[in-house]
């Protein structure tokens, strides 16, 4: 279904696509899009049929029409984890698929983009195997990943959401939104949640300030659209004078992670890239080779690194730059079922499984990024009441103790005995070999994490227990050393 406010017409609501199963659902939908209208957002988490999760170019006839085809179909085939769709596919490409179709990259689309999901060595590893077990892709995976914690791994996130934020009133726009201090020197990235008025999380996101009236929000990929509306939305509604531009098409995004990143890098710019001059959580512009980037030093997989921003028409130059000099430096080519793997490793948060409009930053384990005494954002008040009465449920970290299941979501989660929870997300760490998963595990008024970390837990995966050990720290350099060194 399609249900929720049009990201691209304040006021306009939307209840449709519900084919056959709109008779069943309808006093629920109902119920859901009356509150969408009357309090601006439903009491359940219903971002799984919110309109803004599809792309603008969704609509277009030709592909709706192949792409239903394909999907009503699929209601009655076997639902397969990580299955592509193949309708609709080969649209929207980055500016670098040629040479990464060259280098063996096996692609899917998630999000509309066509992204690269692994990379096969062979006709074999090519070929899409669906299982409801163990991947045919964890061994291509588990080579990137451990190559680049060797040496130096290229990821593309080129379909991240950028969403430039100027004017004059562009600081104080982000304050409202974001619960953590944005008011910071010019080049600092934070990491930071966007909440609503109940404090539940409507975006987790990283601001860089590029100068005093101009501000970077990067946001995962599905949540473009959503991410969109919201600032500008809030924008207008508070009469903030800021400008706010989707710039995801604008620019390509290289990432180059691992211990061999800055000397790869630093091969091919004059710019003083040692961790005195260019600290952890800073944004420079800088010259790789003959193109001039902007080069921000964050990691969603927990090693030393640094996010290259380019103007597309300048995307090949800097990919040849770097791929060249890569020759020296065990350069590896890593997709996005590494990338996942490597941040369930930092227990790195995903927006829209381990958290959401429904969940506060104190359930998820992300009060670090809440500036507690900063006053004035949105959902402060329910943010601080909920602080001060508990919450009853927590997101928990665990790691399988024995075999190596199949790990997705909504698997139940028992505490001594007893169901305590579902997962939220879950797969393989391919550099520790560990099964990792979050779960949110509820609990009892006055529990604290000590009270949790004492209990027994197992997981329940096709019908068969396994026992899981809640991790205190991520099992993948958990003092980030090789991130900050």
């Amino acid at each position: 279904p399609l249900m929720g406010e049009s990201p691209y017409l304040r006021g306009f609501f939307i209840a449709a696509g519900f084919n056959s199963t709109g008779m069943m659902s309808s006093a629920g939908a109902g119920k859901a899009m009356a509150e969408w209208v009357v309090d601006g957002e439903p009491s359940l988490d219903l971002w799984a049929l919110d309109v803004s999760r599809f792309d603008r170019a969704a609509s277009a006839r030709s592909f709706v029409v192949s792409r239903t085809d394909e999907t009503v179909a699929d209601l009655f085939r076997m639902h397969w984890p990580y299955k592509q769709a193949k309708a609709g596919r080969d649209v929207r490409r980055s500016a670098f698929h040629h040479v990464f179709a060259k280098a063996g990259a096996v692609f899917g689309a998630p999000t509309g983009w066509e992204r690269p999901l692994w990379f096969a060595q062979n006709e074999e590893e090519r070929a899409f195997r669906y299982s409801y077990g163990q991947q045919h892709w964890w061994a291509a995976a588990e080579r990137e990943a451990k190559a680049m914690a060797e040496g130096v791994g290229l990821f593309e996130l080129s379909p991240f959401t950028k969403i430039d934020v100027q004017g004059p009133d562009a600081l104080a726009l982000l304050q409202y939104l974001c619960a953590n201090d944005i008011d910071h020197e010019v080049g600092r990235a934070v990491y930071t949640q966007m909440l609503n008025a109940r404090g539940g999380i409507e975006a987790d996101i990283t601001v860089t300030r590029y100068s005093d009236t101009h501000f970077r929000v990067i946001s995962g990929a599905a949540t473009r659209q959503k991410d969109v509306a919201w600032i500008s939305r809030h924008a207008a509604d508070r009469r903030f004078n800021a400008v706010i531009s989707d710039v995801t098409s604008s620019e390509a995004v290289l990432a180059v992670m691992g211990p061999g990143s800055r000397a790869l890098l630093q091969s091919l710019s004059d710019a003083d890239l040692s961790d005195a001059a260019f600290a952890f959580s800073t944004s420079h512009l800088i010259d790789i080779g003959m193109v001039t980037v902007r080069a921000t030093r964050v990691s969603f997989v927990g090693e030393l690194g640094f996010e290259l921003y380019v103007p597309c028409e300048f995307a090949e130059r800097l990919l040849h730059e770097i791929t060249e000099a890569g020759k020296n430096h065990d350069l590896v080519f890593c997709g996005h079922y590494a990338l996942d793997g490597c941040r369930l490793e930092k227990a790195y948060r995903h927006w829209g499984h381990d958290m959401g409009p429904k969940e506060t930053p104190l359930e998820a384990g992300l009060s670090h990024a809440v500036a507690w005494n900063k006053s004035g954002f949105l959902g402060e008040e329910a943010l601080r009441l909920r602080k001060a009465s508990g919450i009853s449920a927590r997101l928990l970290h665990f790691a399988v103790d024995g075999g190596r299941p199949l790990l997705l979501h909504d698997e139940p989660i028992y505490r001594d005995g007893k169901l305590a929870g579902l997962t939220t997300s879950g797969g393989q760490g391919f550099r520790t070999g560990m099964s990792l998963c979050f779960g949110y595990v509820r609990q009892q008024q006055g529990e604290d994490r000590a009270d949790l970390f004492a209990s027994t837990y197992e997981i329940s995966v096709a019908g068969e227990r396994y026992a899981l050990m809640p991790l205190a720290k991520p099992p993948y350099d958990p003092a980030s050393r090789r991130l900050r060194s």
